[in-house]
């Protein structure tokens, strides 16, 4: 598991760790940036270098929304917690 003083993503246990002594809005954001993480991950962006930037970040798009909008599609307390 790596991580930051904020938070971290442990991808065998499948949890992301946020850290409480942050003010709310500081871990809404370390949850989505962790998120983030896990999307990416999920979908294999990094083991792809793409060297034209348009290109990665087309793909870098293609990939990860489908995988972020199932994360709040599927989990209402994500959703609330983050957005409020």
């Amino acid at each position: 598991m790596e991580g930051s003083d904020h938070g971290s993503t442990d991808t065998d246990e499948k949890r992301i760790y946020i850290n409480t002594n942050f003010k709310e809005e500081c871990q809404r954001e370390t949850l989505l940036h962790e998120l983030l993480h896990v999307a990416f991950m999920d979908c294999s962006l990094f083991k792809h270098p793409i060297e034209n930037d348009e290109d990665q970040e087309e793909f870098l798009i293609r990939y990860a929304s489908p995988k972020i909008f199932q994360m709040f599609r599927d989990n209402e307390e994500l959703r609330e917690f983050i957005f409020g």
